[in-house]
């Protein structure tokens, strides 16, 4: 091939994306004529492609020497020369591109936006209105007049400019567009709908009119129809690394991850300095519980941006999630110390998450203190209680009339029940308000002076006359304790008497109760829960008569039903009273069969809830319950074999009588 058919098989290859095929057919011009322009042209835009301006501007600058009259070569050295913040050496070369082509918007436009990088508002305006006299289409000059305003938070002198634009020449698609991202960061949403909608109509084949219709439908909360759009960007231009960031975030959004995950990996090899790439890529392979690649990309963006609280937390929990609770309490900790001043957002959950790491490694003291930062959560599971009496702050008062109330799952509040009885030692009477599934259970339990049920229709309404309140979840930090303060009752709750309906036949075999999913509501229930498949061995061929605990689901076969007229947790009480073990997952269900003191197994993944520890297979809250870990996150096969293994065992000392 001579030089003419190299140069435009490498054109051919750059404008179908073909990088590698391009660069090698532009060197073999080079091997035949070196410093030939077009051939160095040709590799400088391909090292703007690929994000290196500063070896586009070495290319660019021998093109330019080569070729000094062309005006391309200075309009993209001038462009390589701005993305280095080279910017005097900027000007000079888009002024003599100006000088070789009057009357061309593109040298005009490299100019203008120089000027705005310093700021310099007044010289932009000059540079326009010089533009104009040449015989300038300055529709587009005004628009990346309002960039640069825009970038400098003068929203309003941006959107003029704009607007200028569009009066001039309504066909100026960037303007619509521009205006469009304006009005969605201002949260204006109807008229950034608008624009985006106009700048699509304009040119639909544009990829990035599409990406930012795509982002303002997300906006509207219209996921299906941002999907659609980035789609049709993707398409269009499968590398245009907006396209694919967006349609990647929107799908991770949708719950689509494994496809958010290629296109953000498409993306991010494409750009890995882009910092809302890495972010949002890492947020997929935490969907997919792949910790480590997760961790790897959030403490890139937290080292690139030190004071980015956001990033430096999930970095947290991503090591969490590995079981590195020293490095995570590290990372969390500096997460929490970020100033307000530098990152506002962010603090309850940095706190919130630094309180999971220290409570699992038994630090009471300041894990209790952190977890207070629940109330701030944005997403917290239950309602803050603006109640018209002072929070109790755990003095002893005996003339005090103390108000506890229940928070979050069914779960938590059997938990903190034990701790009741300490705190009605401190003051004069208890009042025990909790959701109506627990009240009948709470009747029984010691340290309660009265019982009401939650009402929460109105959130800063008593149930009673009272003097002082406190949550339940924050009866540990009240109470000043540490681990080895818990009181380790061995059994604190009571069953009633079973119902005809609630009694289980007599059978020669231990029967055992089995727990193997909780509320898919909750937002890590997909940790603890075990598909039934995989759970099933442990029911079967152990040799027990095996029973369902299982609230509001029909039993599968070979496993039978016992919650069919139970009501309440007194009710599953009165159950569980009958059965010998109780054998599932991290539920209310084995919260109850603990606080009552049954023998309980309790199967946890490898990054478990904070109350459970980080290691041991006792629990210091409950003496009754028995862990059983995972050893690897997602690895439930192993725990169910250790289980059933030791289920046998089980079975054959209950036989032998040596349990009873």
């Amino acid at each position: 091939m001579n030089i003419t058919e190299l140069l435009a098989e490498a054109d051919a290859r750059a404008a179908k994306g073909q990088i590698p095929l391009a660069e090698a057919f532009y060197r073999q011009v080079l091997d035949q004529v070196p410093l030939h322009p077009a051939a160095l042209f040709g590799l400088g835009r391909l090292a703007l492609e690929r994000a290196d301006p500063a070896q586009a501007e070495a290319f660019f600058a021998g093109a330019v020497r080569g070729m000094p009259g062309h005006p391309a070569y200075r309009v993209y050295h001038g462009m390589a020369l701005r993305q280095l913040d080279l910017l005097d050496q900027a000007i000079i070369t888009f002024q003599a591109a100006v000088r070789l082509v009057p009357d061309a918007v593109q040298p005009w436009l490299g100019l203008i936006d120089c000027l705005l990088a310093r700021q310099d508002w007044s010289q932009a305006r000059a540079m326009i209105g010089q533009a104009q006299q040449q015989g300038v289409m300055v529709a587009p000059l005004l628009t990346i007049l309002g960039q640069g305003l825009a970038r400098a938070g003068l929203t309003g002198e941006a959107e003029q400019a704009y607007g200028e634009a569009i009066a001039i020449d309504p066909a100026e698609q960037a303007a619509w567009l521009a205006r469009a991202s304006l009005h969605l960061k201002n949260r204006q949403l109807a008229d950034a709908l608008r624009d985006a909608r106009q700048a699509v109509a304009l040119d639909e084949g544009d990829a990035r009119a599409l990406v930012v219709l795509a982002a303002v439908l997300r906006a509207h909360q219209d996921l299906v129809g941002a999907i659609a759009a980035a789609r049709q960007a993707v398409q269009l231009s499968p590398r245009l690394v907006d396209a694919c960031a967006e349609l990647g975030t929107l799908l991770h959004q949708a719950g689509e991850d494994a496809e958010g995950a290629t296109h953000l990996l498409t993306a991010y090899r494409m750009a890995p300095h882009r910092l809302d790439v890495a972010y949002n890529l890492a947020a997929c392979f935490m969907a997919a519980e792949d910790y480590p690649q997760a961790g790897q990309l959030y403490r890139q963006c937290a080292e690139a941006k030190p004071d980015w609280r956001d990033a430096r937390t999930n970095l947290g929990v991503a090591l969490l999630r590995q079981g590195r609770l020293s490095e995570a309490e590290v990372i969390l900790q500096q997460a929490v110390a970020i100033p307000e001043v530098a990152d506002a957002a962010g603090s309850p959950e940095a706190r919130y998450n630094l309180a999971w790491v220290q409570l699992l490694q038994g630090n009471f003291r300041s894990g209790w203190q952190n977890y207070e930062a629940r109330w701030d959560l944005p997403d917290f599971s239950s309602p803050h209680r603006p109640l018209p009496v002072p929070r109790w702050n755990g003095e002893a008062d005996p003339a005090l009339h103390l108000l506890l109330h229940a928070e979050q799952g069914l779960g938590d509040s059997l938990q903190m029940m034990q701790l009741v009885a300490q705190a009605r030692q401190r003051v004069g009477r208890v009042t025990l308000e909790v959701p109506s599934a627990l009240y009948r259970l709470a009747l029984s339990l010691a340290g309660v002076d009265q019982v009401v049920v939650a009402d929460l229709s109105d959130p800063a309404r008593l149930p009673v006359p009272c003097d002082a309140h406190a949550p339940l979840m924050s009866l540990p930090l009240l109470l000043g304790l540490g681990l080895s303060d818990l009181p380790r009752a061995t059994a604190y709750l009571n069953a009633p008497a079973p119902t005809t309906a609630l009694c289980l036949p007599d059978s020669p075999l231990p029967r055992i109760g089995f727990v193997w999913a909780g509320s898919p509501h909750n937002k890590i229930d997909r940790y603890r829960t075990i598909p039934w498949p995989l759970f099933a061995p442990l029911a079967a061929g152990t040799g027990c008569a095996p029973w369902s605990l299982q609230w509001g689901q029909q039993p599968p076969e070979g496993i039978n039903c016992c919650m069919a007229g139970v009501k309440d947790m007194a009710d599953t009480a009165s159950v569980i009273a009958q059965l010998d073990l109780v054998v599932g997952v991290d539920t209310a269900v084995l919260h109850l069969a603990a606080a009552m003191g049954r023998p309980a197994w309790m199967l946890i993944p490898f990054a478990p809830d904070y109350r459970w520890l980080a290691t041991g297979d006792g629990s210091p809250w409950y003496p009754s319950l028995r862990l059983f870990r995972q050893h690897r996150s997602g690895a439930w096969a192993d725990v169910m074999a250790e289980v059933r293994h030791a289920l046998s065992g089980w079975v054959s000392e209950w036989g032998s009588g040596r349990i009873g």
